[in-house]
């Protein structure tokens, strides 16, 4: 409220995967006599469950929405341009508000539906550039740099873009965080936290990812002259990776199973994590087998405790994983990451799933996949080549024969993270925690293994 008592003026942008939800849920919220000025919603193509789920609500709560549905395969495109536009055209429309309030509602995948790019560059030379590094396995970390020094919102320029016309207007930012640690400035390129380009850093990621045909010395001459930001606003996490591991384990409980997180950050190649998880499972496998009550952790490098009154385990793990492309197939990380297992595995009654909470792994409609020693046998049954199916980085197409592994779900209107899991013994147990899919390893205990 203003200080004379009234509601003070606001607008509201959502941006992201789950920004349909994010804003249902914002207007759920809202006293019954509060009506907001207006409302942009850019929200990925294939969302339109979420967009007529939620419109009739927000219509009475809005003087005006505009929705854009956008960023297909994740990578903006002419409509996130649309739609963030339409959100720095707010500033103008309510410039005589001096006490604006403008609430940001961010969520994983908001690097791509709220994109516009710097003056001097188009958005089909941007849009090279991080095919560029998605292909050479670059992480999130530095996808976002190089993303935001190409872009006129990103790194705190859009927070700056309001507080420039509104230096007596408040900014708050609530946050959906799909990033290990939920470092503020990394969760969709950060726009409303004041973040400096490092040109050294961007220099050197020119040439870690050999960038230099695609980021020319006229290109780099446009993004060193990015003054630096400075600017009060209020950034608050909701949801986090940690949250959603918190409610698998909760929902775990209930069904009479003892939950071990093995991880909420595996990062690094994808090779390295499957080895992790792999070696992790065969330990506890072998370990349970012989009555032991310690395994390996090998994401932790420590023992963990098997004693328990339960008849079964889970074992959670979930981060997110990097992977180089090469060959000319489709798939995602988690698809892969489950073909890499896939290759390895011998034990019986262990099952694997490697899904992404958003129900999308890369440019494809699966989640992911489920496998087990049963799968395995039918590899060999159906003559599909593993081995050819990983070097050609085609694991969408492999389990394309497999339907009752491949995991498709659709998209589940949020984002979080990537997760593994695996189980032990005869049954499994898959969650669907909130509409977020997960990867979960069940372990019973009063199986022969």
């Amino acid at each position: 409220m203003s200080s004379d008592g009234n509601w003070r003026p606001t607008i509201v942008a959502a941006y992201g995967k789950a920004a349909g939800h994010m804003m249902h849920g914002f207007l759920k919220c809202l006293p019954s006599d509060f009506t907001l000025c207006h409302g942009v919603v850019s929200m990925p193509l294939g969302s339109k469950e979420f967009c007529t789920r939620h419109t009739i609500d927000a219509d009475k709560k809005f003087n005006y929405l505009d929705i854009f549905l956008g960023a297909y395969q994740n990578l903006p495109d002419k409509t996130s341009v649309e739609a963030t536009e339409c959100v720095l055209s707010m500033f103008k429309t309510y410039a005589k508000h001096e006490d604006l309030l403008f609430i940001n509602l961010i969520s994983g995948g908001g690097s791509a539906l709220l994109s516009k790019p710097i003056n001097g560059i188009d958005l089909e030379e941007k849009r090279r550039i991080i095919l560029q590094l998605m292909h050479s396995g670059a992480d999130i970390k530095d996808l976002n740099i190089v993303r935001s020094a190409l872009s006129d919102v990103k790194s705190g320029k859009l927070g700056a873009h309001f507080c420039n016309t509104f230096p007596h207007g408040q900014g708050l930012s609530l946050i959906i965080s799909d990033v290990i640690g939920n470092p503020i400035s990394i969760i969709a390129s950060g726009p409303t936290v004041p973040t400096s380009n490092d040109k050294v850093i961007i220099k050197d990621l020119i040439n870690k990812y050999s960038l230099d045909d695609l980021l020319t010395p006229r290109l780099l001459c446009i993004v060193e002259r990015t003054p630096p930001l400075s600017y009060q606003w209020e950034n608050i996490i909701l949801l986090s990776n940690e949250t959603f591991v918190k409610s698998c384990c909760n929902i775990a409980s209930l069904e009479k199973c003892h939950t071990v997180v093995l991880t909420t950050s595996y990062s690094g190649s994808v090779e390295l994590v499957a080895d992790q998880i792999y070696n992790t499972v065969q330990s506890i496998h072998s370990n349970l087998h012989d009555k032991k009550e310690s395994a390996y952790n090998f994401f932790k490098d420590e023992y963990i405790s098997l004693a328990t009154t339960y008849d079964k385990i889970i074992l959670i793990a979930s981060g997110e994983c990097e992977i180089k492309v090469k060959g000319n197939g489709l798939g995602g990380r988690n698809q892969h990451l489950a073909l890499l297992l896939l290759s390895r595995l011998k034990l019986k009654g262990v099952i694997i799933l490697c899904a992404g909470t958003d129900g999308e792994d890369g440019p494809t409609d699966a989640a992911g996949a489920l496998i087990s020693a049963e799968t395995k046998a039918l590899t060999k049954e159906y003559c599909l080549d593993i081995e050819g199916a990983i070097d050609n980085c085609d694991s969408y197409n492999f389990f394309k024969h497999l339907p009752e592994s491949h995991i498709k779900c659709g998209k589940t209107g949020t984002n979080d993270i990537d997760v593994a899991d695996f189980c032990l013994g005869k049954q499994y147990l898959f969650i669907k925690c909130n509409s977020v899919v997960g990867i979960f390893v069940l372990i019973s205990m009063n199986v022969d293994f």
